[in-house]
C-alpha cells in the first residue's frame, strides 16, 4: 500500500579522518534538521513564517517532536542520517483513509556487530533456534527491532525490549509478531511488516502503521 506524502531520505555523512563521535552525532543532527525542513515544506507541513529559525526540538526523553499533524522518525549511524517523515493518519472527504498512525526507521553500519555473542540480548527464544545466523543477518534483525520500536513506542507509551519482538523472514524485510502485550491495543500475538535491506555494509530499515 502507498501513502501519499511519505518522505524518506538516507544520506552519507561527509566525514573526514579522526572524526569524533560527538561531532559525528552534531554533523546527523544537522543534516537530519535540513533535509527535513525541506521535507515538510514540501509535504505542507512548515508555514513559511517558522522557516527561517526551524529547530527540531525534543522531548525530555530525547525522542524528535514533529509539528501537529505530522509523524516521523530520525535514526544515524558512524557513516549515514535517514529520516522519514508523513502525514498524520486522517480521513478525506470520502471517508478513505489518508497519512499514517507511526513510522519508525533506523540505520546501522554493520561493523558494529563484531561478535555474535549480542545475539542473546537481541534475539527472542524462537530467533535463536534459526541456525547459520551472519553479522549481517544479526545486523537486519537488530535494526528492524529498532525501527519497529521508533514506531510502536509512540503509541504504546512503555518500553518493550528487543526480545519481546520476533521476526520472520519476508521478500522485502520481516514481518514482526508481538510476544508480550505493549497496551490495550496491541496485544501479544499483533503483527507488523518491516521493511529492510543490507548494502554495502549498511542495514536500514522501516516501519509504518497506517
Amino acid at each position: 500500500m502507498q501513502y501519499p506524502g511519505t518522505v524518506m531520505l538516507l544520506e552519507k555523512l561527509a566525514l573526514s579522518a579522526g572524526t569524533s563521535h560527538k561531532e559525528i552525532r552534531a554533523l546527523a543532527r544537522e543534516r537530519i534538521e535540513a533535509a527535513l525542513q525541506v521535507a515538510l515544506i514540501e509535504l505542507g507541513g512548515l508555514p513559511q513564517a517558522a522557516q527561517k529559525n526551524w529547530r527540531l526540538e525534543r522531548n525530555a526523553q530525547g525522542a524528535p517532536i514533529f509539528p501537529a499533524g505530522y509523524v516521523g522518525s530520525i535514526a544515524h549511524c558512524q557513516s549515514h542520517a535517514a529520516l522519514i517523515v508523513a502525514p498524520q493518519g486522517r480521513q478525506n472527504d470520502d471517508q478513505t483513509n489518508y497519512g499514517l498512525r507511526s513510522v519508525g526507521i533506523d540505520v546501522e553500519d554493520i561493523s558494529r556487530f563484531s561478535n555474535l555473542s549480542i545475539k542473546n540480548r537481541i534475539l527472542s527464544m524462537e530467533e535463536l533456534q534459526e541456525q547459520d545466523l551472519s553479522l549481517k543477518d544479526l545486523a537486519l534483525i537488530f535494526c528492524a527491532k529498532e525501527a519497529l520500536y521508533k514506531m510502536l513506542a509512540p503509541l504504546v507509551k512503555s518500553w518493550f525490549g528487543l526480545r519481546d519482538v520476533s521476526l520472520a523472514k519476508t521478500a522485502d524485510g520481516f514481518r514482526a509478531k508481538t510476544l508480550v502485550d505493549l497496551s490495550t491495543e496491541f496485544k501479544a500475538g499483533s503483527e507488523f511488516s518491516v521493511q529492510a535491506y543490507y548494502d554495502n555494509n549498511l542495514v536500514i530499515a522501516w516501519s509504518k502503521l497506517p
